[in-house]
């Protein structure tokens, strides 16, 4: 299977810390790949290098074949990278509806900032809703909605681009297990589709039930990589979790 993402000997410190230390792994194109690790593994750091919040101190992020490191969000956007936040991001005061029109491609703010959002785009915006299941709440404003909710938009925002490859941060923090089950299933369905999704996330059941491939970093190092079978017998992975690496 071929490399949709290639990250290679990426290097990035901050003061004396070095959080990503020559840092190599690929995403297979059509894969739901894991990246985990401890708290201060390196992940969080790769994840902005990857979509472009961060420039690395030196090594090459490859998409579809092309170089795209040091890209800005926005042009990966544009290229087929879309990314979620841990902590989720929205426009409090605006609409469910414009925060997805926000994220469009084509219109985005100047759809907002003119005189009606693009049919197109307010189309293709209320069948993501309906497609996680908050569409009838696409007029309230983005603040009304619960932290689960919040999730769900976030989620359904970032497919406004048509993207190849989705980085889903910490998918299942804060959420109930059947907000989780709901978003699985949407991951699949989305994958099933074409889709790639790169995910960060703590919460192993979550991992190794929705993973095909898993990347284990410590010490802003990639450890192992391997199926989530495989992963779950491996010594190395059990000690770096145990703080014995």
């Amino acid at each position: 299977m071929t490399a949709l993402l290639e990250v290679q000997q990426l290097n990035k410190a901050y003061g004396g810390l070095q959080a990503v230390s020559q840092c190599s792994f690929e995403v297979a194109t059509g894969s739901i790949t894991a990246l985990i690790g401890p708290n201060g593994a390196g992940k969080t750091t790769a994840f902005n290098i990857i979509n472009g919040v961060l420039a690395p101190d030196s090594g090459t992020v490859l998409f579809d074949g092309k170089n795209v490191t040091g890209l800005l969000p926005h042009r990966l956007t544009r290229l087929g990278i879309s990314r979620t936040f841990q902590i989720t991001r929205d426009l409090g005061e605006m609409t469910v509806l414009e925060n997805m029109v926000v994220s469009a491609p084509a219109g985005g703010v100047r759809s907002l900032l003119g005189s009606k959002i693009l049919q197109r785009e307010r189309d293709r915006a209320l069948e993501l809703l309906d497609f996680v299941g908050i569409a009838g709440l696409a007029s309230l404003p983005a603040k009304k909605l619960s932290y689960g909710q919040k999730k769900l938009l976030e989620f359904a925002s970032v497919l406004m681009s048509d993207p190849k490859l989705v980085l889903l941060d910490e998918p299942a923090s804060g959420v109930n297990p059947a907000l989780m089950e709901r978003i699985i299933d949407r991951i699949r369905l989305l994958n099933e589709q074409g889709i790639t999704f790169f995910i960060v996330e703590h919460n192993m059941p979550v991992v190794m039930e929705l993973s095909d491939w898993i990347i284990v970093m410590a010490h802003g190092e990639v450890l192992v990589s391997g199926s989530p079978a495989e992963i779950q017998e491996n010594d190395t992975v059990l000690d770096a979790y145990l703080g014995r690496a």
